[in-house]
Formats: structure tokens, C-alpha cells, sequence
């Protein structure tokens, strides 16, 4: 599957949240050496509502000042630079969620986990990186923007992931890589460097699910990954989704990275819950009941108890599974190749990129001839040989980026990406070659068979549905078989409507360049 540049995507997609002024400008500051409070404060000034909420944060229980702070220039001299630079970005991120919610996206579920991970952050980085520790609020704070990013600027096929998700069970970034060939980790960390911040912020949020990945970073980066990672599993955790697995995963990398004495479970899980629920008002969010959360605790107390290293590794060893089994489902039991679902949300992702970037991209509609004679006469295990044996031939051909499916029974789908006309006409035609020289050996007897091509154009700035374009690929492969079947045959429109009097050109190996 061809992988699109990210910074290519940050550049050409529309809609893309973008920091208002103030906020851009704050960061612009404090990333100058020789900029004052007292500059930072008259950019803070021309926002009222920014420096209402800067004064509601000095005066909440997150910073515990033994008086009330009244002056905005007392204000910023409490908080520092970065701090200020904290409560810039997570305002305007605030601002952001709240103009949106037109969509299937949870927005009040967005910016809770938001705030939530910028919580958890903070109180891993006073721990490991005290120095670091407002930084890694904004960190947390901005650690899922991608998601956000992705349903404002492409909600149609943002609907598809999210739907994905719901009827497979996987995780955002899973469902993103099958449907748009990218993760909103990806995407968010290119859209955190484009706005200016340092490596060791949009280094950890490309890749903060992949705990596995965050070890080659150095320095900074490399425990701001930890912690960003940590954080999303206690958000897991509270979340309600497969908690043992959550409390077992942070066991787990908490000793394999060394953590384990600085960092216990248990007591992250309630610090986490105390510092939200100071700032929760603060930040718009709305949380359980008390007892709820009192409840979870509890149970984590009971549940890490149990866990073992043995345990450690058999949950770890479960995530493993269930990602194995989510790409079973997407494959064809007989074949391994992708099934009919799976090719439909291929062919839904190509199509769109295909439209939006003015790509050429061909569909391909394959059919074995005869093949009912085939079972007729040897029998069905016969028949699945063949159909397996078929599956593995057609792969040869085809380049890592190119798509094949088994559509349902003896048709076969292909998606040859970003090919032009000429190109795709030589694959299929060394496919359709393939095919014909194959001789499956079964129970003494010679098994032979031949497939017919049906092929359509999607051309660059094309203007064709995704329905009619199907469509054309059907009706290619129709007029292959009626006109005698080991052939191919390329939809040609000129000009006319599908439906009425659309032709289509047929080809036989030896007009084939």
C-alpha cells in the first residue's frame, strides 16, 4: 500500500486546525531567548478570555497559591514562560473542539481524554523530568490533534474509520491505517512540528501507541514518550476498555524501561484521578461521580494484586493476539488474500486519494472460466487448490502497493495504484498469462483453467463516481466473458452514459504490448 508523504497531507489538506494569533504568538516567544514576562504579558492582554483562564488557573487547586493572585502580571511571574505557553495551547485547543460538532466525532470525549493525558503527564514528568513538567502537560494536551485534524478536514472518509473501529473493535490508529494508509499519530506530529514545536514534542506523539518505537529516541524525547504512552494507558484504563490489560501494560513497560521504582501503578492511577478532578471545572470537563472513580481504584488495587510477571507477558502476549486476529478478519479464510469487505474499504480509501491528489488508478474484475465444471468434475477440494494456487500466481505480478481480494467465490478484485492505462494493461495481461499456463496435478489428472479481465480507468481529474466506476469494471468483465471468455476487456465511455450504449474494448494476449 502506497504511503502518502505526511507532510505532503499537512500541506494539501483543507481544514486543518490551525492556533489563533495570540497562542502562535506566545509560543513564538518563549522560543526567544531574550523575551520577558512582561512582553508575554501584554500579548496576553489582548485576549480577555485567555488571561481570564489564566488567572482561574494560578487560583485553582492545581497550583495551590496560599493567596489570590488578582493581577495578570503576578499571574504570569507565578506561572513562567512555559506554563503560560501551556495555558495558550490549551485554550485555543479548547476553542478548536468547541466549534466542531457537526459529526459523528465525540468531541466532549476528545477534549476530556485530552485533558486528562495533560494531567497524567504532569505528574509523570515531576517524577522522572521535573524540569519538564509543564511541557509535558502541553505534550498530553496535544498528543491526539491528528484525530482531531483528520474529522475536520476529511470527514467523509473520517466517518469510515470511525466506523471501522465500532464494527471490528480496534483501536483508532488501526482503523486509520487500514482505511487512509496513515494514523492520526503520523499526521498529528507533523502538524505539532509545523507549528514550531521542538522535536521532543511531535517526536513521542508520532509514534505515542507504539511503545516499541519510542526507544531508539534520546534524551528528552525518550522519557517524554514513556510518559506520553503511560498516560495513554491510564486513560485506558479509566476509560473502561480492557483494564487488566491497561494495569498490566503499564507493569510491564514500567520494568522493562526501569521505572519501577519511581513510578507504581497503584498510586499513579489515583494521584492521576485527584489532579483531574482540581481542574476539571477549569478545563470544561465533565467527570463521573466520585464513587464511580472510587470505585475503579479500588479495583485496580485489586486487580494489580494479581498480576504476576507471568501474567505480564501473557497480557502482553493477548494485545499480540488481538491484533493478529483483526488482520484475520480482513483476510479470506481459503486464499489469504483480502476478502470482499476489506477490498470495498480499499477501494473506497484508493478512490478517494486517487480523486483528491489526481492520481491514475485502475480496478481490476477477474473471473475463473468454467470454474463450476471444475468442481463438477474433480470435486471441491480440487477446486480450492485451484483457487489457492490461483491466489498465489496472481500475487506475482502485482507490486506491494497494489491491492487483490477474493471478491466472492470464483471473482477476484485488483487494485493497481497509481498505474497509467498502458501499465495496467500489461499486468493483467501477464496475470491473464499466468493464469493460462498454469497445470494444477490432482489425483493423477491435470487440472487447467483460464480468467477473464474486465478493467477501468480512473484518470487524474476525473470526475467519475466511485459507484460508476465499479460499475464500469463489472460491465468490462461482463463483455469479456460474452465475448469468449480468457480475455480482456478495458471499459471505453466515449462519451455516453453508463447504461446505455458505454463500450467496451476487449484484448487477447497477443494484442497486448
Amino acid at each position: 500500500m502506497n504511503q502518502i508523504p505526511i507532510d505532503f497531507l499537512v500541506e494539501r489538506l483543507n481544514k486543518l486546525p490551525t492556533l489563533p494569533g495570540v497562542a502562535l504568538r506566545i509560543i513564538e516567544a518563549v522560543k526567544n531567548v531574550n523575551t520577558n514576562l512582561d512582553e508575554l504579558e501584554k500579548i496576553l492582554s489582548t485576549d480577555p478570555p485567555l488571561s481570564g483562564k489564566v488567572l482561574g488557573l494560578i487560583n485553582s487547586a492545581f497550583y495551590a497559591q496560599p493567596v489570590n493572585v488578582t493581577s495578570l502580571s503576578h499571574a504570569v511571574r507565578l506561572l513562567g514562560l512555559n506554563t503560560i505557553k501551556k495555558v495558550a495551547l490549551s485554550f485555543s485547543l479548547l476553542r478548536l473542539v468547541k466549534a466542531n460538532k457537526e459529526t459523528e466525532f465525540n468531541y466532549s470525549e476528545f477534549w476530556r481524554d485530552s485533558v486528562m493525558a495533560a494531567v497524567v503527564c504532569r505528574l509523570l514528568a515531576k517524577n522522572l523530568i521535573p524540569s519538564m513538567a509543564e511541557d509535558a502537560f502541553t505534550l498530553g494536551l496535544l498528543h491526539e490533534i491528528g484525530r482531531l485534524s483528520l474529522n475536520q478536514s476529511m470527514p467523509q472518509q473520517y466517518y469510515l474509520v470511525l466506523k471501522e473501529r465500532k464494527d471490528t473493535f480496534c483501536e483508532y490508529y488501526e482503523a486509520e491505517r487500514r482505511i487512509l494508509g496513515f494514523t492520526h499519530m503520523e499526521l498529528g506530529g507533523a502538524l505539532i512540528k509545523k507549528w514550531g514545536l521542538p522535536a521532543c514534542f511531535y517526536e513521542p506523539v508520532h509514534v505515542h501507541h507504539l511503545p516499541d518505537r519510542i526507544e531508539p529516541f534520546t534524551n528528552i524525547a525518550n522519557t517524554l514518550g514513556q510518559i506520553l504512552f503511560l498516560a495513554t494507558q491510564v486513560l485506558a484504563f479509566y476509560s473502561g476498555k480492557k483494564r487488566s490489560l491497561s494495569l498490566g501494560t503499564m507493569k510491564y513497560y514500567l520494568s522493562r524501561w526501569g521505572l519501577e521504582q519511581k513510578i507504581q501503578v497503584e498510586t499513579l492511577i489515583e494521584e492521576a484521578y485527584l489532579h483531574i478532578k482540581e481542574i476539571s471545572d477549569l478545563f470544561e470537563i465533565q467527570l463521573e461521580d466520585e464513587s464511580a472513580y472510587l470505585v475503579l481504584i479500588e479495583e485496580a488495587r485489586q486487580e494489580l494484586i494479581k498480576i504476576s510477571d507471568y501474567f505480564l507477558q501473557e497480557l502482553v502476549e493477548q494485545r499480540r493476539r488481538v491484533e493478529s486476529l483483526q488482520e484475520e478478519v480482513m483476510r479470506d479464510g481459503l486464499t489469504d488474500l483480502y476478502n470482499y469487505k476489506s477490498f470495498n474499504c480499499f477501494v473506497d480509501k484508493e478512490y478517494n486519494r486517487a480523486k483528491r491528489y489526481r492520481l491514475p488508478l485502475t480496478l481490476v474484475m477477474a473471473d475463473i472460466d468454467h470454474f463450476k465444471s471444475v468442481n463438477d468434475t474433480f470435486g471441491h477440494m480440487a477446486g480450492d487448490q485451484m483457487l489457492r494456487l490461483l491466489s498465489r500466481s496472481l500475487n506475482t505480478p502485482l507490486r506491494n502497493s497494489d491491492i487483490i481480494a477474493r471478491h466472492g467465490g470464483e471473482e477476484f478484485g485488483i487494485l493497481l495504484t497509481e498505474t497509467p492505462v498502458n501499465d495496467s494493461l500489461m499486468v493483467v495481461e501477464r496475470c491473464r498469462r499466468m493464469v493460462e499456463s498454469l497445470a494444477l496435478e490432482y489425483e493423477g489428472k491435470v487440472i487447467r483453467v483460464t480468467m477473464s479481465f474486465g478493467l477501468a480507468f480512473f484518470h487524474p481529474g476525473s470526475t467519475l463516481s466511485r459507484e460508476d466506476w465499479v460499475k464500469q469494471a463489472d460491465q468490462a468483465l461482463y463483455e469479456a466473458k460474452r465475448r469468449g471468455r480468457n480475455q480482456i476487456c478495458v471499459y471505453a465511455d466515449a462519451g455516453k452514459r453508463i447504461g446505455r450504449t458505454a463500450e467496451a474494448g476487449c484484448l487477447n494476449g497477443s494484442r497486448v504490448a
